[in-house]
């Protein structure tokens, strides 16, 4: 799965995620299509579709996400005193 983090001027991060199996590489090369539109493009993802202003974009953060993030659970150590 792919986290991707669109930075635009002056807006909070929008944070998305996509069920793509391609490369880090792969999927960057097609998301960096969304700076090479004029007026408005479209970026499609499986979490929802966002329509950017590529003229105002700052950049985008894609990363690599585990499927299922399960918090591991924390082991406590004291030292017996209460």
């Amino acid at each position: 799965m792919k986290k991707v983090i669109i930075y635009h001027e002056n807006v909070e991060p929008v944070v998305l995620f996509d069920q793509d199996d391609a490369s880090l590489e792969d999927y960057s090369e097609k998301i960096s299509s969304v700076f090479r539109g004029t007026n408005v493009s479209l970026l499609k993802v499986t979490s929802g579709v966002v329509v950017l202003r590529p003229h105002k974009l700052v950049c985008v953060l894609v990363s690599e996400e585990k499927e299922e993030s399960k918090e591991e659970p924390l082991d406590i150590v004291s030292d017996g005193e209460e």
